[in-house]
C-alpha cells in the first residue's frame, strides 16, 4: 500500500551556510537513515533565502539533480510575520 509519511526526522547541525554543503549534509542524513533521496516529495522551511529562493536554494538543487517534482512547503508562521 503506497502511502505519504509526513514527519520530522531529526536535526542536522550546519556552522557553513552554502547550499552545496547544506544539500550534501541532507542526503548523507537521509542516507544514515535509509531514506533513499527519490522517494521525497518536498522540503518544509521557514522560508529562509538559502533553503527556498527560485534560484540555487536547497529546494531548487534537488530539482536540478533528478527530482523535477520536488515540492516547497513553507511554514505558515513564519511567513505571516511579513503580513
Amino acid at each position: 500500500m503506497k502511502h505519504i509519511v509526513c514527519t520530522a526526522l531529526g536535526m542536522i547541525e550546519v556552522y557553513l551556510n552554502n547550499v552545496l554543503i547544506l544539500y550534501a549534509k541532507l542526503k548523507k542524513f537521509l542516507d544514515i537513515r535509509k531514506v533513499p533521496l527519490n522517494k521525497l516529495i518536498g522540503i518544509g522551511t521557514d522560508g529562509a533565502r538559502k533553503e527556498c529562493r527560485v534560484n540555487h536554494s536547497l529546494f531548487t538543487v534537488p530539482q536540478d539533480n533528478g527530482l523535477p517534482y520536488f515540492h516547497l512547503f513553507k511554514c505558515l508562521c513564519h511567513s505571516l510575520t511579513w503580513c
